[in-house]
């Protein structure tokens, strides 16, 4: 999978006085998978583990929450990548359908892993 630095990407919308606001993102790992998920939550810049953000835009009052979360929802987040194989006792990337890559098997790049 590689050393290189990963970042949790995680769209935030300020909603109240203190800062606070709605999280929208996916949650899980490589392993058993990913889902979205939208919770209240502090502004990420609060966090120790912030890095940077990157400046959006703004949403029609009329159109939050409900058809952000809508759109939202509209995209897949990543499937399952990751699985345990009995037959060589070690965790292996798979395919989008659950199944083993064969031994000369072209796999794709694991690095890009596409989300939210």
């Amino acid at each position: 999978m590689g050393n290189e630095t990963r970042y949790h990407n995680v769209l935030f919308v300020e909603t109240q006085a203190d800062g606070g606001g709605q999280n929208f993102h996916v949650t899980g790992d490589l392993i058993s998978g990913m889902k979205y998920e939208n919770k209240s939550g502090q502004n990420p810049e609060l966090s120790r583990t912030y890095h940077a953000k990157t400046y959006l835009g703004r949403i029609r009052y009329e159109d939050y929450p409900v058809r952000l979360d809508q759109v939202l929802q509209t995209v897949p987040p990543p499937h399952r990548q990751r699985a345990f194989n009995p037959k060589t006792m070690a965790t292996e990337q798979i395919k989008p359908d659950g199944s083993f890559y064969e031994v000369n098997e072209e796999k794709p790049p694991t690095s890009s892993v596409r989300g939210r």
